[in-house]
């Protein structure tokens, strides 16, 4: 099997169901117009992609091994890392602190 068909394969994915890939590498993504937020990802820990390209950066954040999820804020979505935290508890009133 060549590299273009496995890449391609491993893209066409569902994004639960890609495991990483140890040798695959940075650079053999940097044909894809996305490649320049990869890069910003794997740097600063943070990107936002142009909406089209979103999947395809987790995708390709996740066969390098990063754990990612999207945040919306202000009508942008961001890549950020780590999976999405539940808050469950409701915060403190200022009656119940102790004095």
């Amino acid at each position: 099997m060549s590299f273009e068909n496995k890449y391609r394969e491993l893209m066409a994915k569902p994004i639960d169901e890609i495991r990483r890939d140890i040798f695959f590498r940075p650079d053999n993504f940097h044909d894809e117009p996305w490649y320049g937020d990869f890069q910003i990802f794997m740097t600063i820990g943070v990107c936002q992609p142009q909406e089209e390209y979103t999947l395809q950066v987790r995708k390709a954040l996740k066969i390098m091994g990063y754990d990612t999820h999207i945040t919306i804020r202000d009508g942008k979505a961001y890549i950020l890392p780590g999976e999405v935290r539940q808050v469950t508890r409701e915060p403190k009133k200022h009656d119940d602190w102790e004095r």
